[in-house]
């Protein structure tokens, strides 16, 4: 009980959606929704991105944690018998990056209010830099070079797409050190 580390290990299987091994009585995410939908890609996401690239187009917009990887519009589709809301969880997972891995992070989330029975929606996700990197053992953030894993809701009827982010690894947020370290 007082072993509060959110990351698993030998006597604890982790903590919160991001960490936790076992399997959860209720998902994160769980009863957002009152009636049924069908998710599709409304326009179908890049498979490569360019890690340089994405930081050389971000360079000139602020911080670039801050800065936009890409928009992802999904087409939300009321397919049962009631008008509802539509709440939108994006989960990143990915093989990237120092381990241990978290199994999956919430990097993006949205709302499409009412939507009626048989009628659909656009929702735009936006992802920030920021949302896809990880942190170093250090706290700085870095876009790690590897394979990665979108995952749109959870339970049935999830939306997945895999895409690749190709270069060198780079950082885009370092945290001051403690100079005596």
């Amino acid at each position: 009980m007082t072993d509060m580390s959110l990351r698993p290990s030998s006597g604890n299987p982790g903590r919160t959606y991001k960490w936790y091994s076992g399997t959860p009585v209720l998902e994160f995410g769980y009863g957002l929704h009152f009636t049924t939908f069908h998710s599709s890609w409304h326009t179908e996401p890049d498979v490569n991105y360019n890690i340089q690239q994405l930081i050389s187009a971000a360079s000139d917009s602020g911080p670039l944690d801050r800065a936009t990887f890409d928009t992802f519009q999904v087409c939300i589709e009321n397919t049962g018998n009631r008008t509802s809301d539509y709440v939108a969880l994006l989960f990143l997972s990915g093989d990237s990056g120092p381990v241990p891995r978290p199994i999956k992070s919430l990097i993006s989330f949205g709302r499409i209010r009412d939507i009626g029975a048989g009628t659909s929606s656009v929702l735009n996700l936006s992802v920030t830099l920021g949302s896809v990197a990880r942190a170093d053992e250090r706290g700085d953030f870095w876009l790690f070079s590897g394979s990665y894993r979108l995952v749109l809701d959870i339970g049935d009827g999830v939306l997945t797409h895999e895409f690749v982010l190709e270069g060198q690894d780079a950082r885009i947020l370092q945290w001051p050190q403690n100079s005596s370290a």
